[in-house]
């Protein structure tokens, strides 16, 4: 394995998900000065993205399907803004009694551990009311992530979102 060192001196790994980290970006921004700091030329994370991109905000979208609620996330789910705007959206779907929720991720294009804290969050609250969260289209990045985390057999995982949303019967 090949270790690299980020902007901070920490030592990081040879992965793809190297650049979750949120020092990577300042206010949205990637603030790399150097190839040195994005660590991994191909990491998919950061793959065309040069000091002072603009990274996607998060967008998330909410239907509702007889009992299941859909939601759909595009952007990155990582600190700050983006994982506190899609806690509040869950928060207020599950105090509402939606306990059968299937995500979307199709979308997600990066996922640093406040996501991976957030899915996981929901996965108990609603499995604990009785329910379940199942997630669709995952991106390579997101697989990778909860594999490395260990977290991916948590979730059902489905390929099709009315694959997932019939599979609540």
């Amino acid at each position: 394995m090949v270790s690299y060192r980020c902007f901070g001196g920490s030592e990081i790994s040879d992965c793809a998900v190297c650049a979750a980290v949120p020092e990577f970006t300042v206010d949205g921004r990637v603030a790399a000065a150097c190839a040195e700091w994005l660590a991994y030329p191909d990491c998919p994370l950061l793959r065309g993205l040069e000091k002072g991109d603009r990274l996607r905000d998060l967008e998330v979208s909410y239907l509702k399907y007889g009992p299941v609620g859909f939601v759909t996330v595009q952007g990155g789910l990582v600190l700050g803004p983006p994982v506190d705007s899609l806690r509040q959206t869950l928060d207020n779907l599950t105090d509402h009694g939606e306990t059968q929720l299937v995500l979307n991720l199709g979308g997600v294009d990066r996922l640093d551990s406040s996501g991976i804290g957030l899915l996981v969050k929901v996965l108990q609250t609603c499995k604990g009311a009785g329910g379940n969260v199942k997630l669709t289209h995952l991106p390579r990045v997101v697989v990778q992530t909860l594999s490395m985390c260990r977290l991916l057999p948590l979730f059902e995982v489905y390929d099709e979102d009315q694959d997932a949303i019939a599979s609540f019967g």
